[in-house]
């Protein structure tokens, strides 16, 4: 799904342009994360309800039918009138943009809570950095494929055959997600919530379709604790093993479901971890907004076809940044831990900021455009990576912080494409990724005064071992 979704993500605003449809593109954008971010507040209800699958499928569908709705633009930038066809004609353009950028952000929020559950229910305590790091780095080698893909039919082809063939990848996308395998349930370590008297822990034994929330009183932690201390597990550091339990359990609502995601974003936990969730979002809308349009607008030689091409070949070094970046973060996270990959993430956006001034005092295409994307994927890919395997494992309910995460990502992706409909010019570019990079920095630092669960002895002492091992060889 992601070689044809990204690609054409990244020439979106670029085709709007062409069609004289630049501010629309940018508020599209802007409408698709906002509605993005009131999808996640219902995601982790809806994904409860109807299942990972069903969720990622619908999805897919979404994706297909938002690049679908992108050939009547590119047909009016070929129909000077726009008098000859219907689907040209203005109120089209704009109706459907507007309804279809509100229907695929929906969706958007479901997918990526989906495929983040999904993930964080394959992976254990010892492997989260790689399994997370894998999923991005598999869902990067998407981007490099598509960027190549796109190099070649955007010089060879015109653009509405270019939207045909990506709408087809992604149609064949719905019959993968159809016949998706369920994970084999993985034992988590679940930290006491202090704001919460009641605590409340997931078990992936308690999914059959309905959306559940398992709630254990103190009376349920006693037995639990008898049960698991046996084992060696439970009430180590005050962690709480979660496999093979049985809970109580009860229905929730979605008024409910909402209600709670609220609150986890006001807890003591959630708060320092918010500006990095921001980041994220600020930094999407980027790469697929802005950067794509400076690199084109760096380039002297050629015409329209060719500098999208050329463009599309820089974020080819993306996606290679962006799977070297994850792999390397998610081996940091195992081997050194949460902490140590936050600095390292700080250092990544020192150095991506630096670089992306150098290159826009210069404002010319050459070399430096691939070197400037390339560092851009590694910084992406390690606050991805980061943040969504501490929203997998350091929260009791992953489907409700995966919800969180998308709202403010989402949020960060609405005021600053908004912000870049309105941003032209050498001089504008400086000054907002100047700004764009110190307010970055922040929001990374803020990562460090996050409260890590305590790992459980036993935990610590195996994964110790496994390093000793390695060191060994």
């Amino acid at each position: 799904m992601y070689t044809a979704l990204n690609p054409t993500q990244n020439v979106y605003t670029q085709i709007m342009s062409s069609s004289n449809y630049d501010k629309l593109g940018f508020s599209c954008f802007a409408l698709d994360s906002l509605f993005y971010g009131f999808g996640c507040l219902a995601a982790s209800y809806i994904v409860n309800r109807i299942g990972v699958k069903l969720c990622l499928s619908i999805s897919a569908i979404a994706d297909t039918l938002w690049i679908l709705a992108i050939i009547p633009p590119t047909l009016s930038s070929h129909n000077k009138t726009k008098d000859d066809m219907f689907i040209t004609s203005d109120g089209f353009i704009y109706t459907t943009q507007i309804s279809i950028q509100i229907f695929q952000g929906f969706c958007l929020g479901l997918k990526w809570v989906a495929e983040s559950k999904y993930i964080s229910e394959c992976a254990t305590e010892e492997t989260k950095g790689f399994y997370f790091s894998l999923f991005w780095g598999i869902y990067m080698v998407s981007m490099v494929l598509g960027s190549l893909i796109a190099a070649f039919i955007s010089v060879n082809f015109t653009q509405t055959t270019f939207l045909l063939i990506m709408a087809a990848i992604a149609a064949l996308s719905i019959v993968i997600f159809a016949t998706l395998l369920k994970p084999i349930p993985q034992e988590r370590y679940l930290p006491p919530e202090d704001d919460y008297e009641i605590k409340e822990v997931e078990t992936p034994e308690i999914s059959k379709g309905d959306s559940f929330k398992a709630q254990a009183t103190n009376k349920d932690f006693q037995a639990i604790s008898q049960k698991d201390l046996s084992n060696g597990y439970a009430h180590i550091n005050n962690s709480i093993s979660v496999q093979n339990q049985t809970l109580r359990v009860t229905p929730i609502s979605l008024k409910e479901e909402v209600k709670e995601v609220l609150l986890l974003i006001k807890s003591k936990k959630m708060l320092p971890l918010i500006p990095q969730l921001i980041w994220v979002g600020i930094s999407v809308a980027i790469y697929s907004g802005i950067l794509v349009i400076i690199i084109i607008d760096t380039e002297s030689v050629g015409d329209d076809q060719y500098k999208v091409s050329q463009s599309m070949l820089t974020m080819v070094s993306f996606g290679a940044g962006e799977i070297l970046g994850s792999l390397f973060s998610g081996w940091l996270i195992d081997k050194y831990g949460n902490k140590k990959t936050a600095l390292f993430n700080i250092f990544l956006v020192l150095i991506q900021t630096g670089l992306t001034l150098v290159y826009l005092i210069n404002y010319k295409y050459s070399w430096f455009s691939y070197v400037l994307t390339f560092v851009w994927g590694l910084q992406d890919s390690s606050t991805n990576t980061l943040s969504n395997e501490m929203l997998g494992f350091e929260f009791n309910n992953n489907s409700q912080s995966f919800s969180v995460s998308n709202f403010f990502q989402a949020m960060g992706g609405f005021i600053f494409n908004l912000i870049e409909g309105f941003i032209k010019g050498k001089q504008q570019y400086l000054i907002y990724t100047t700004t764009i990079g110190f307010l970055g920095i922040l929001c990374n630092i803020s990562t460090l005064f996050f409260k890590f669960k305590p790992m459980p002895q036993q935990l610590k002492q195996s994964m110790k071992q496994k390093n000793l091992i390695e060191e060994d060889q």
